[in-house]
């Protein structure tokens, strides 16, 4: 049996541009620990909120994912050495199947039902001007190019897969892999509701179910993105000539991805459960720069819980967990284009209000501002449906509906820019669209949908209303 971790090393910052030293620095610090593991081919640079050891200052480290056995785990624990951090490394996964194997099964409706669904009326210019990342396998832009007559993707990151290749380090890069279904599923979706959004990928999911990458990659690619977003500017990597200018204007993360079975490498569940883990540690840092990240919710809920998901995960409380049910993210689940509920979507409470002194209480019904470990989701969009204008293309789990609703975001980002508004903080605009969420009169926020179905048109009527913007933004910033 082994276990995959993720350990950091303090470092300095001479080596963000250099993968081979990194490497080494991880193998090194291993090796003198009497631990003759190898690192899984990859590294990553974590941020400023990493603390090695609880009398240390935050500072930046490099990451490395590893697979221990317990007892090398019980080694390098009894190290005690404040330079040196062990943290849970579990798989990620895209969350867009389903149970329903039979072909058509499950799936109810079109793209067009969809988008009526959410009150989004077809305008070419929404999203102009914002930027949307989607962290995922990665897009084709030569489909992407096709699919927006001729536009393609504006940029993107790339992931280190290997530093030490035959001709040195080896990356993916943004707009280079052939097509995936998963990340033009996302692509569509979000582009169908904000036409004019610029389009960055980050192709970060593994090629395999169990990875790696891993949570501690994700770590990494996040804590890069943050930092070259608020430079707006993008650092070198080895065999790209220069630095690389980023756009003004708002930024969304798209992530339709999580974790289906934290116990596998871990299991005492050191990442589900846990609300100081690093990555976690990191997200408050996102919206204090204005950047808004939405997750899927995931699809381990009851019935119809995607075969992968661990038992321990599934259902009520236990399905929405990690960065998926942080504060600080906004967490989508997914009903039918006719707003019925759909049983795999993941189910509130959020796993880590159980670990938080003293406990959240569940919220009241007008307790939409509320920044909770507790409600999540958030809100819920439409999926399970085919595109309107192809049959053959469907979209499923709450991946799709993750999709949908970063394009309403985008939406409401893009006319704030267009009408000249003052930008609402992400926490504020979190709060408005749980607020001007379409669920029954008097309904408070429930543990499938959120506090209701995303509605682009009640939420674009507050951001047109200059009093009810200014109000919004006073009581969330």
């Amino acid at each position: 049996m082994y276990l995959r971790r993720a350990v950091r090393i303090k470092v300095g910052d001479d080596v963000r541009r250099n993968p081979a030293s990194a490497d080494m620095l991880i193998r090194r610090a291993l090796e003198r620990r009497g631990v003759s593991v190898t690192a899984e081919g990859r590294y990553c640079f974590c941020g400023p909120t990493a603390r090695l050891g609880p009398q240390e200052p935050p500072t930046r480290c490099v990451a490395a994912s590893v697979r221990v056995t317990p007892e090398e785990l019980r080694m390098l624990h009894n190290a005690q050495d404040p330079s040196f951090q062990i943290a849970a490394n579990p798989s990620i996964a895209p969350l867009s199947i389903w149970t329903s194997a039979a072909p058509g099964g499950g799936i109810f409706g079109n793209r067009a039902m969809a988008l009526t669904t959410l009150a989004a009326a077809r305008d070419e210019a929404l999203g102009a001007g914002v930027n949307v990342a989607i962290v995922d396998f990665g897009i084709d832009s030569r489909w992407l190019r096709a699919y927006r007559g001729g536009r393609s993707i504006a940029g993107g990151w790339a992931r280190l897969v290997r530093p030490d290749g035959p001709t040195g380090p080896e990356y993916k890069s943004p707009g280079s892999l052939p097509p995936t279904e998963h990340g033009h599923m996302i692509a569509r979706n979000i582009l169908s509701v904000a036409p004019a959004a610029r389009i960055f990928d980050v192709p970060l999911l593994p090629e395999t179910t169990l990875g790696p990458p891993g949570i501690a990659d994700a770590e990494g690619m996040f804590e890069r993105m943050l930092r070259e977003i608020k430079a707006r500017k993008q650092d070198a990597i080895p065999g790209v000539a220069g630095d690389t200018e980023l756009p003004d204007g708002p930024w969304i993360l798209c992530n339709a991805w999580g974790v289906l079975d934290p116990f596998r490498h871990d299991p005492d569940a050191e990442y589900w459960n846990n609300p100081h883990h690093p990555f976690l540690a990191a997200m408050p840092r996102f919206t204090e720069a204005g950047i808004d990240v939405v997750f899927a919710a995931g699809n381990c809920g009851l019935p119809g819980a995607q075969p992968r998901c661990a038992e321990m995960a599934s259902g009520p409380g236990a399905s929405i967990h990690g960065v998926n049910a942080h504060p600080d993210v906004l967490t989508v689940g997914a009903v039918r284009v006719d707003g019925l509920p759909i049983g795999s979507s993941a189910l509130g409470p959020g796993v880590m209000a159980g670990q938080i002194s003293p406990a959240p209480p569940r919220p009241a019904s007008t307790d939409y501002g509320l920044e909770s470990w507790f409600a999540k989701p958030d809100v819920s969009a439409p999926s399970y449906f085919r595109d309107t204008d192809d049959a053959m293309l469907v979209n499923t789990g709450t991946s799709a509906a993750c999709g949908l609703t970063v394009g309403v975001l985008a939406a409401l980002r893009g006319l704030e820019l267009a009408h000249g508004r003052r930008k609402l903080s992400p926490a504020t605009m979190r709060g408005m669209l749980r607020r001007t969420a379409r669920r029954p009169q008097g309904a408070g926020w429930d543990p499938r949908q959120g506090w209701g179905i995303v509605n682009l048109g009640a939420a674009r009527a507050a951001i047109d209303c200059p009093i009810l913007a200014t109000s919004l933004t006073d009581a969330g910033s």
